[in-house]
């Protein structure tokens, strides 16, 4: 299925190509489309198959908290909706698609007095490229800000977040204890160092970023 630029939707389709989720037209090199189906594969696999099961894996470690079960069932069921939209665009992709070639087509329609029909639709493109952008730029900024917000505090006062920690053995063992910036099962020991702890807030804050570009690219 080929697709225009600088059409209606052309925010959404360069957002879509972001998300990973976009499938290399005939018109593209094989080359390119080789990459396109690696980011594709990776980006599924990191979102869909990983980070979003881990969100409601950790469900039983915020039940005794509300407020932070509530915030993990938000997190989780937003990118939880993101995944079924990335299943929607690769099932019905040519039918999308479709309808955003035929809903971006000019046509020619007369003017008759004040009613400029051409005029209306140019205007209407701004307006929703504009929203479209804007929408993108909030939603990234949740994603972005919490990793911002959480390396800020790793780089100036990471010495306050180390504390000895003594188990049952009596064996006390030096951990790094920052909290992550969402409720996720980290599949390696993040408390270990600031190294293991940055990488934990990477893959948190990268698949809270990619649930943007899925959720705005494909309104």
């Amino acid at each position: 299925m080929e697709f225009e630029d600088n059409d209606f939707f052309a925010t959404n389709i360069k957002i879509i190509k972001l998300s990973g989720v976009w499938v290399g037209s005939e018109r593209d090199h094989p080359f390119l489309r080789g990459l396109y189906k690696l980011y594709n594969i990776v980006i599924v696999i990191y979102f869909v198959f990983l980070f979003t099961p881990f969100e409601f894996m950790v469900l039983n470690e915020t039940v005794s908290s509300l407020p932070d079960l509530m915030k993990n069932l938000n997190m989780g069921m937003t990118h939880a909706l993101a995944t079924i939209k990335v299943y929607i665009w690769f099932s019905k992709r040519t039918t999308i698609l479709n309808i955003c070639n035929t809903l971006s087509r000019n046509t020619k329609a007369e003017k008759i007095g004040d009613f400029d029909p051409e005029k209306i639709t140019r205007e209407d493109k701004v307006v929703k490229q504009m929203a479209t952008l804007g929408f993108f730029s909030v939603a990234c900024c949740v994603g972005s800000s919490s990793m911002l917000s959480s390396f800020y505090t790793l780089m100036f006062h990471s010495e306050d977040e180390y504390i000895y920690v003594t188990d049952e053995n009596n064996v006390t063992t030096y951990i790094y204890d920052q909290q992550l910036p969402y409720s996720s099962y980290i599949p390696w020991d993040h408390k270990k160092n600031i190294f293991n702890f940055s990488c934990a807030t990477a893959f948190q804050c990268i698949a809270v970023l990619y649930s943007a570009f899925i959720i705005v690219g494909q309104l």
